[in-house]
This record gives C-alpha cells, sequence and structure tokens, in this order.
C-alpha cells in the first residue's frame, strides 16, 4: 500500500486568501489595523503604558504605484518571532490565544492580506534588532522568508518612519482592488464596522497619508457614532453546548433621522462585539431589511463567546468556525449563531415591528386607519366563524393514538363555558370507518349545541395514518347542567360528557394562551392580563418567564408559577398576570415563554379619548404594499410565522394593474387621495382574504362540500362576496353621495368659467360653512377632508356637517343636475380595457401569421401555430402583466406552459434578429386604432 500526503492545490489555498480580504480595500486595510490594536493592548496589559499616552496607526498610500504601507510603533517582533508567528498559516498565533484583551480571532489574517495582493513583507523592529519577512509565491505554494537586517536598527527604523525602539511596518502592493479616492476613502475607513471601535478611542489616533499625482494629502480618521435614545438596555444568558453560559449585554438605541443600512457605510444594526473589544459582526440578526429598522442602533457585548470561538476553530477533531472566514461576520449556519440569533430576535422583532407599523401608517389620518381596522375585524370575525376560531379553544387530543373502535372524541368528558362556543376534535380511523360513510351527532338531553350534525368520511390526509380529524362546535346555554354528544356510524360510536359552568374557560391550543390576547389600557393603572395553561402539558409547579417589548409596559413579576387547577376543570390552570401602563400612546407585547411553548398578548396605552386599537386582532393584522410579492401576484396573505408582516395582506406595489390604481412606489396615505384606489383597494383586501379563509373552512368541514374544492370553493368565495362585500366597501371607501358629485362638479365649472380662485368659491358665505366647504373639497391648500373628520372637528354628526355644506353651496350657486356616476365603473372599465387589449394581441398575432383565432387557440404542437401563440402569450404578459394562470386561461394551458413560452421567446429575441423584427411588427399593429 501506498500512502500519499495530500496537497492542497495552489486555486484552493489563493481562494481562502481571496475569500478573506478579496478585492475589498477596507477588509485589506482592516488586517493590519488591528494588528497594529492589539499590539498596542499588549503594551498597555504589559504594564509599559502610563495610562494616557494616544497611539498612533498610520496608513500611506500611494494610488499611482498601488503601495500601502500600515506603520505602528507598539512592540514589534524580532526575527525569531516573525518566523514562529506565520510559518504555519491559520495557527493560534493572534494575540487572542496568548491571554492579551486581542480584537484579532483568527491567526493569518494578515497572512491572508499579504499573500493575496503583491509584494508583501513585514518590517520590524524590536530589542535593537531589525527584520524583514517576506511573502511569495513559488512554484503554485505560500512561501516566507525571514532575515535580520545587518544595518543598524536605529538607522533602518527611521527610514522605514517607526520608533527608533519598536514598531512594525505591514507593506504590500495592491492586486487588482479598487483604490477609492481621497475623501471617500476617509469616510469609508472612518465608518467601517470592524474599526469603528479603534476609530472612535481616545487611545488611538489613526491617521491616513494618501499620495496621487495631485499631490500628498493628510487626514485623522475618526468615528462618531450616531445619536439618539436608548431604547432599552437588555441583560441575559447564553447557554451553548457544555461551556459556561455567555452573557448578553445590549444596548438599543433609536436615531431620529435614517440611518445607512446596505453597503460598507451601514450604521444601522447592532455591533457585535467581545469584552475584548473584537468586533465580530453588525447585524439586526434578520431584520435587517425590517422597514423602520434604519432608524435603530446599538451594541451587544458577548462575555465568554471569544472562548467558544477559539476551542471550536482549534479542535484537533471537528474545527468549525463561528465568524465566517471571508470576515463578513458570523457563519449563520453555525449553531451558535442560530441558537443567538433566536434569543435576540424574539426580543427585538416586536421593538422593530411597532416602528414598522408607526412607519407604514405615517401620514395616514386616524379615521381612516379606524375604518380599516374595523373592516379587517369584521374579515377577522367572519373568518372565526367559519373556520371555528371564535371560539374558547379546540380541546384536542392528549396523546396521539388511533381512535378505539374507530371513532374517538379528543376526551371523555370536558367543561364548558356557558355562552361560549368550543371546538372538539373527533378522530376517525378511515380503515374502519370508510370513507363516503355518514357519521351522525346528537346530544342525550338536548342542553348543548352543537354543529355540524352530520359528517361524510372522505380520504384522510397524506402522512396522517389514515386518520381523519374533525373539528365539532359545542355550546351550551345555561351553566350548572350536563349533557352527553355522541358520534354514531353504523354500530361504532364514542361519546363525551359535557359539562357546562359560569366560570370563565379558555382550552390552550398551543400549551399556553392569554386570553384576550389584545387590551387596551390608560397610563397609570394597573390591569391584568389571563394567561391559560394546558395541564396535560405544562405541569403544576413550572415556572413560566415573562417580558414586556417595550419599558413603558412594567410587568409585576417576571415569572409566574403554574397554579393548582380550576375550580371547574381539571385540565386547565388559570393565571393573572398584573401590570401597569406608564404612559399613554404606547404600545407593545407581553410574553410569556415556558420551553418550547409561548404565548403573547398585544397591549395599547391610550387615552380614553383616543381612537382605540392600533391594529386588529385575529388572522388579518393589517395591509401594506410590499414589491417583494411574487411577480405574477396583485396580493398575497402572509402566514408565515415570526415573519415581520406575518398576518398581512400583502399589495404588489410592481404590478403593473396595480401601479394604475395606486400610481408608483405607492404609500399607504396616498389612498385617502383618490376613491378609485379605495374602492380597487377594498376589491383586493375581500378577495385575497376571502381566498386566504375560505379554503381552511372547507378542508375544516364548516362548509358544505358538495362537488369537489374545484367548484365549492370559488362559488362559496363568490357568495361570501355578495353578503359581506358591501360592508368592507363602506369601511374602505368613502362613497361620494349624488349632492357631493354634483357640487364638486359645480365648483370647478365656476372656477374655470369665471377663472376664479378658491377664496372666490367661498366668499359670502358664513364663517362656519366656508371651513366645512374648504375642509370638504380641499379649497385653500387644504387636502380634502372626510365627513366624519369635520364631524369631529366641529363636535356635530356627520349628516349634519353634509346639511350645513349642502345649504351653502345651493345657496351660493343654486341647483345643479346632471346624471349621476358609479365610482365602481373604473374597475369594470379597466377589466374590460385589459381583456379587449389581450384580444387584440392575439388577433393580432394570428393576422400576422395568416392563423384564424380558431387555430391559433388550438392545441396542437405544430410548428407555426405553437410558435405564433408563443408571441401571442409573451406580448400579452409584457405588455399588460397579465399573471401566467390567466394568460393560460385565455388558451386552455396550465400556466408552467406558458412560463415556457415567456421564457423563450425573451431568450430569443436577445438572439434572433428576425424574431425581433416580427413582434416589433406585431406591436405597431396592436397600437395602431381600430378603424
Amino acid at each position: 500500500m501506498t500512502e500519499i500526503a495530500v496537497q492542497y492545490a495552489s486555486r484552493y489555498i489563493k481562494r481562502q486568501f481571496s475569500d478573506a480580504v478579496g478585492k475589498s480595500l477596507l477588509k485589506t486595510l482592516t488586517e493590519p489595523i488591528t494588528n497594529s490594536d492589539d499590539s498596542y493592548r499588549k503594551i498597555i496589559e504589559s504594564s509599559q503604558d502610563d495610562g494616557g499616552e494616544v497611539f498612533p496607526i498610520t496608513i500611506f498610500i500611494d494610488k499611482t504605484k498601488r503601495l500601502v504601507r500600515i506603520t505602528d510603533h507598539a512592540q514589534g517582533m524580532t526575527t525569531a518571532e516573525l518566523e514562529e508567528k506565520f510559518k504555519e498559516y491559520g495557527a493560534a498565533k493572534s494575540g487572542a490565544y496568548e491571554g492579551f484583551s486581542s480584537r484579532g480571532i483568527f491567526g493569518q489574517g494578515i497572512s491572508d492580506v499579504l499573500f493575496y495582493h503583491r509584494e508583501g513583507k513585514i518590517k520590524s523592529v524590536k530589542d535593537g534588532e531589525a527584520s524583514i519577512c517576506n511573502f511569495y509565491w513559488k512554484k503554485e505554494r505560500p512561501f516566507i522568508s525571514v532575515e535580520k537586517q545587518k544595518e543598524l536598527a536605529e538607522k533602518l527604523a527611521k527610514e522605514w518612519g517607526i520608533n527608533s525602539k519598536h514598531g512594525t511596518v505591514a507593506e504590500f502592493v495592491l492586486d487588482n482592488t479598487t483604490i477609492h479616492d481621497y475623501d471617500n476613502l476617509i469616510k469609508k475607513v472612518g465608518v467601517f464596522f470592524m474599526l469603528r471601535l479603534i476609530n472612535s478611542s481616545d487611545r488611538r489616533s489613526v491617521q491616513l497619508i494618501y499620495k496621487d499625482q495631485k499631490g500628498t494629502k493628510k487626514s485623522v480618521i475618526r468615528y462618531q457614532f450616531p445619536k439618539g435614545d436608548l431604547v432599552e438596555h437588555k441583560e441575559f444568558t447564553l447557554q451553548f453546548e457544555k461551556y459556561n453560559p455567555v452573557k448578553i449585554d445590549v444596548e438599543l438605541y433609536k436615531s431620529s433621522t435614517p440611518l445607512q443600512i446596505v453597503g460598507d457605510e451601514r450604521e444601522n444594526g447592532l455591533l457585535v462585539h467581545d469584552n475584548k473589544e473584537a468586533v465580530y459582526a453588525q447585524t439586526f440578526f434578520g431584520w435587517d431589511s425590517l422597514p423602520g429598522a434604519d432608524k435603530f442602533f446599538g451594541f451587544m457585548k458577548l462575555t465568554g463567546a471569544r472562548e467558544i470561538i477559539l476551542n471550536k476553530i482549534n479542535d484537533p477533531k471537528h474545527p468549525e468556525a463561528i465568524l465566517s472566514d471571508s470576515r463578513d461576520g458570523f457563519n449563520t449556519q453555525h449553531d451558535f449563531y442560530k441558537k443567538l440569533a433566536l434569543e435576540v430576535k424574539d426580543w427585538l422583532y416586536p421593538i422593530l415591528n411597532e416602528e414598522r407599523r408607526r412607519r407604514s401608517d405615517e401620514g395616514v389620518s386616524e379615521i381612516t386607519k379606524e375604518n380599516h381596522r374595523k373592516a379587517l375585524e369584521e374579515l377577522n370575525k367572519l373568518y372565526a366563524q367559519l373556520t371555528g376560531e371564535d371560539t374558547n379553544g379546540v380541546i384536542r387530543i392528549k396523546k396521539k393514538a388511533r381512535p378505539v373502535g374507530g371513532i374517538e372524541f379528543a376526551r371523555s368528558n370536558i367543561t364548558i363555558t356557558a355562552g361560549r362556543r368550543y371546538g372538539l376534535q373527533l378522530f376517525i380511523d378511515t380503515r374502519i370507518i370508510k370513507p363516503s360513510s355518514k357519521i351522525s351527532l346528537k346530544s342525550s338531553r338536548g342542553k348543548i349545541g352543537f354543529s355540524p350534525t352530520t359528517i361524510e368520511v372522505h380520504d384522510a390526509p397524506e402522512d396522517s395514518n389514515d386518520i381523519l380529524v374533525k373539528t365539532i362546535i359545542v355550546t351550551g346555554a345555561n351553566a350548572r347542567t350536563a349533557d352527553t354528544l355522541e358520534a354514531k356510524s353504523g354500530k361504532r360510536s364514542a361519546s363525551v360528557v359535557v359539562s357546562i359552568v359560569s366560570e370563565e374557560i379558555v382550552y390552550p391550543e398551543n400549551g399556553i394562551v392569554f386570553s384576550p390576547d389584545y387590551i387596551r389600557t390608560t397610563a397609570n393603572r394597573e390591569s391584568t392580563l389571563n394567561l391559560y395553561v394546558d395541564l396535560n402539558v405544562i405541569k403544576i409547579g413550572k415556572k413560566i418567564s415573562l417580558s414586556s417589548s417595550n419599558n413603558s409596559i412594567a410587568l409585576k413579576y417576571r415569572w409566574v408559577v403554574v397554579p393548582r387547577r380550576m375550580r371547574s376543570t381539571s385540565q386547565v390552570a388559570k393565571i393573572e398576570v398584573p401590570f401597569v401602563g406608564k404612559k399613554n400612546d404606547e404600545s407593545g407585547i407581553v410574553k410569556a415563554n415556558f420551553e418550547d411553548y409561548s404565548a403573547q398578548c398585544r397591549i395599547d396605552i391610550k387615552d380614553r379619548i383616543k381612537p382605540s386599537p392600533t391594529g386588529p386582532t385575529g388572522k388579518f393584522k393589517d395591509w401594506d404594499f410590499d414589491d417583494g410579492v411574487p411577480k405574477h401576484l396583485q396580493t398575497t396573505y402572509d402566514p408565515m410565522l415570526g415573519s415581520p408582516t406575518q398576518g398581512f395582506i400583502l399589495i404588489n406595489s410592481n404590478h403593473p394593474i396595480n401601479r394604475y390604481y395606486f400610481g408608483d412606489n405607492p404609500q399607504k396615505r396616498d389612498v385617502e387621495k383618490s376613491r378609485e384606489a379605495q374602492l380597487y383597494l377594498a376589491e383586493l383586501i375581500l378577495s385575497e382574504s376571502l381566498g386566504a379563509m375560505i379554503p381552511e373552512a372547507y378542508q375544516k368541514g364548516a362548509i358544505p362540500q358538495n362537488y369537489g374544492p374545484a367548484i365549492d370553493i370559488p362559488v362559496y368565495i363568490a357568495q361570501k362576496k355578495f353578503e359581506v362585500g358591501p360592508g368592507i366597501y363602506d369601511h374602505f371607501v368613502e362613497e361620494p353621495l349624488a349632492w357631493e358629485t354634483r357640487r364638486e362638479k359645480q365648483l370647478e365649472e365656476a372656477k374655470q368659467g369665471q377663472t376664479l380662485g378658491d377664496k372666490d368659491l367661498v366668499e359670502g358665505m358664513e364663517d362656519r360653512e366656508k371651513q366645512m366647504v374648504e375642509m370638504r373639497f380641499g379649497l385653500n391648500d387644504q387636502r380634502p377632508h372626510t365627513l366624519e373628520e369635520i364631524a369631529q372637528r366641529f363636535e356635530i354628526t356627520r349628516e349634519r356637517v353634509r346639511q350645513i355644506v349642502n345649504k351653502a353651496l345651493a345657496k351660493k350657486y343654486g341647483e345643479y343636475y346632471y346624471s349621476d356616476e358609479d365610482p365602481r365603473d373604473y374597475i369594470k372599465e379597466r377589466e374590460k380595457e385589459i381583456n379587449f387589449t389581450a384580444k387584440k394581441i392575439v388577433a393580432s398575432v394570428a393576422q400576422f401569421y395568416n392563423l384564424s383565432l380558431v387555430e391559433i387557440k388550438k392545441r396542437t404542437r405544430k410548428g407555426t401555430i405553437a410558435h405564433a401563440r408563443q408571441i401571442a402569450m409573451y406580448l400579452i404578459r409584457t405588455m399588460i402583466g397579465l399573471s401566467f394562470p390567466s394568460i393560460g386561461r385565455i388558451f386552455g394551458l396550465d400556466h408552467t406552459t406558458v412560463l415556457y413560452a415567456f421564457e423563450k421567446i425573451s431568450d430569443g429575441i436577445t438572439r434572433d434578429k428576425t424574431l425581433r423584427e416580427q413582434i416589433d411588427s406585431i406591436i405597431s399593429m396592436i397600437k395602431t386604432p381600430l378603424a
């Protein structure tokens, strides 16, 4: 057997150097600067420092020669020390391994720089000895050569520009790295996150000497952290594997102005460092791009992390990098980062999300916010009714097992509160009770209500072990009574005893739950939250931790102990959680945690006279514009747990139809300016919310299952649109009444015909009338106000405002009649326009290729027809932005076929001049008006 040592290919080694410093001048400079800083820290910690000296680090750059030189006057290195430090790449040689407070973690940092660039060398003076260490490549392998200089150290030190006794110069010629201009470089080096602690230190003086064709310039580089108010100071610990707990100390600040959020000059985020001031990252742990995060910054000190990082990287069997070799921060795939991020994100999210919510609603009137909240509450109420979510919890099985006898309730006895609705799971073994069988339900005494009364068994979902789960809604009217609910299919049956009590009982679906999960209170008043605990999951005597996302919401206790059972049931415990709101107009989240179980309650601290809830509770939390929605979708619902927009209906701000109604880069406040936009918004919200809730309700069996989901769900959506649509529209759209529309036209005609200004239009009116007319129609530089806003201003009803404005205009201009307009026609007209254009595109393509409309839509692979059809699909997509499924419906094809056609033609026109000319000709035909 031949034993061969495996050598690393030179390209692999060079790629390692490139990953570390690459083409980044800032990363390149960071390594020698932090090395110099580490050397000074050794002087300080070895008691050679009097406590007042400022230590210099000089950066010299010759742009023409591409020469870089970093100089310090620290300890320096002898010939032997240079050889020992650099002979082994990646070895544990940084100050961190020698017991000093080193900022460096990896020993190879400066080696990466000197091997990646050209003519790398270190010149150093120590103990009267001057030495040079050269870094170079030979036979595709990295080498160093260390040589003690024969000349006097004092003479060479002066020549090298360092102190006569000790100091070091790192020198190299930049390879293919961009050299920034002088002013830009000062700014970038000053703000670079890995150098901020050095550049802001009173004990360091970093100077840049910059030489180019225009001459030589000098400047001292300083960094000042942004100014802001302290939002929260938090301390907690992180237990990782067998190591000692890491102490985490976080200070989060909020700036009054937005900060840079991307690139090398980014300032938002937490500057993560250890207790030795080694900087690890600048991050918000995944919330970096959250709208509103651009005003927050801060510091996170990790005491004890350094030991873990060093132990992991130097593990002889399985070395692991917690920090990335590319110097970009944490290795986000490592378990240490994942565990740290989980802890921090749970604390950070409510703070940043509250700012995102505030930012999104900026400029939107309180009346509009309240109307939108009411609309979403109505949709949440409908969702709760359809899916059984308007219950005091769903009573689930304690332990998953195959139902005895083929059918079984989750519990053999339950206790419910009179007048409340509960979900009760029924488990069906479809191996025993076959699909298409019917299960009937009935009560023995008629003391309880339940729905449905009949269940038709269908196939169990995949990976369910052939077990079908149905939720039965159960309620009881009168307390201090009991009844039995029986489910029966043929000879097989199951029953549950239902006791009805007056005590409020809530069954937590996920171990613990706050009920209600939203509360509104006033400042300086003690209030109480109700936390319910499932004793089958969390046992009596266990401790549940409590936390608040806002310091203005002060909890009386930081943890609570699970008490004994409630008086009426042995399955649930209730805990009262007292708190005080310190300041009005504050919002936050109170969170309860036990191991993997958690519950949240949203709290608003509001003055009594101000509008209530900042946001609805339930499935649908809010809506917003979002440019991250997939291109082919107009809207989407975000159900993702932990997402910044969880529970939001997101409207694609880039979709061409949405742009038509809302404009480019729309903001929520812009919708108030256009009734057409309000109307279309209502339609989008209604369609998306019904599309999200109806399939779920259908799956739970709450909707009659007649012809299968493909037919039943669209029919039920249409039915619910008809039923609830008008109410939702009323909240989103302030419909212009006939008299208002008449007056708008009348005022406009008077203004145009007589060349009158806004003041002339209201001249002669009484002051109160004048103010109302100006507010209503947006005269004299005011925005148009709603009837509700004017009513609040003058403390009268909406109807009274309408009467006063109508009377004032009638007195000045008399009556005016014309045929009323229905604003809903805007959408109909746009949809007709889109359909007309799509038909015209298909007809034009067919005409160009001498095909009939029947032929171009024919499902055939014949070359000429298929090619023409693909071009028609491409043009419909690019000219009017229809989604791929919508285009597919025109031709009776699947959306994947349309996507293939679109990509094929998109690729073809970049390479085929003839195809490009043909498409240009077809577009000209389409744009030509019909005769």
